[in-house]
C-alpha cells in the first residue's frame, strides 16, 4: 500500500522515478500486489500544462511545504498569483486539462502504468484519475487495475462523489469484480468506504478482497476512512488494505 503525498512534477519520467521507488520496495517484500492512492494518477497532468503556468505552479509548490523556508515561501506566494493569473493555478487548469485533453491523461496513466507493472513483473491497482467514459462520453473518477503483464484488467469508478468532483465528473454506476492471480478483489474509491452496500456487493460476486484508494489531507479523515474499512473487512468476513494520498490538496477545497 504506496502512502503517497501528490507532488507537481515536470515530466511523466519523474513520475516513473517516484513510483518506481515504491515498487522497488514492494518487490523486496515479495508483494504481488501495490496500490497507488486516490488521485495519483492526476499527477500525470502537470506535464500536460503549458512550461511557463507549470513553473509558475512547480514553485508555489514548493514555497507550500512544511520544510520550505521564508524566501521559498514568498516566492511562493508570488508564483501562486502569477499561476492563477495565468489561468487558475493547477486546480484550474486541471479541470480544463480534463475536460478538453482527457484522452492525452489517460493515454499517459496507462503506457506508465503498465511499463511499470511489466517492469516490476506485479499486479498494480494504479491509483485514480479522471478519464471519459468510452460510451457515455461523461468524465468520470475510475482507478484501473493492471496484471503483471502490463495489461488492463479491468476498472473501478467513484460512485459517492465529493461536492467539488461533482463540478467535473459523473457518478459511477456499478461495482466491479476484478480476477487476479492471487484472487478476486474490489476497488471502492475514497468515500464508497463508508457505505456497506458497496462492499456487500462486491463480496456477494465473489470478491474476497476489497482495496480502497482515498486521498487525505487530514490525519482524522484518514482514521475515519481506515476504520471503515476494516468495519467492511469484519462484516464480510474478508481481507481488506487501504492506500492514502497525503497531504495538500490541489484537486478539491
Amino acid at each position: 500500500l504506496a502512502q503517497q503525498r501528490m507532488t507537481i512534477l515536470s515530466s511523466h519520467e519523474e513520475f516513473r522515478s517516484q513510483a518506481g521507488r515504491f515498487l522497488h520496495q514492494a518487490r523486496a517484500k515479495a508483494a504481488q500486489l501495490v496500490v497507488f492512492p486516490e488521485l495519483t494518477g492526476l499527477m500525470l497532468a502537470p506535464p500536460l500544462i503549458s512550461g511557463l503556468k507549470l513553473e509558475f505552479i512547480k514553485r508555489a509548490d514548493q514555497g507550500s511545504q512544511p520544510t520550505a523556508g521564508t524566501i521559498s515561501r514568498s516566492l511562493g506566494r508570488v508564483s501562486s498569483a502569477a499561476a492563477g493569473v495565468l489561468g487558475g493555478g493547477f486546480r484550474g487548469s486541471l479541470n480544463r486539462l480534463v475536460t478538453k485533453r482527457s484522452g492525452d491523461l489517460l493515454d499517459a496513466y496507462l503506457e506508465v502504468m503498465g511499463s511499470l507493472a511489466r517492469e516490476y513483473g506485479m499486479s498494480i491497482a494504479g491509483g485514480s484519475l479522471f478519464v471519459e467514459d468510452a460510451e457515455t462520453a461523461e468524465l468520470r473518477h475510475r482507478t484501473y487495475l493492471f496484471d503483471p503483464s502490463g495489461e488492463v484488467v479491468g476498472y473501478q469508478d467513484k460512485l459517492n462523489l465529493s461536492p467539488d468532483e461533482e463540478a467535473v465528473a459523473t457518478p459511477g454506476t456499478e461495482v466491479n469484480v476484478l480476477e487476479t492471480r492471487f484472487g478476486r478483489l474490489g476497488l471502492l474509491i475514497g468515500r464508497d468506504v463508508l457505505y456497506p452496500e458497496l462492499a456487500r456487493a462486491l463480496v456477494l460476486q465473489g470478491a474476497e478482497l476489497l482495496v480502497g484508494v482515498a486521498a487525505s489531507p487530514g490525519v482524522a479523515q484518514a482514521r475515519m476512512l481506515r476504520s471503515a474499512l476494516q468495519i467492511r473487512a469484519e462484516e464480510n468476513q474478508v481481507f481488506s488494505g487501504i492506500s492514502f494520498l497525503l497531504g495538500q490538496n490541489y484537486v478539491g477545497r
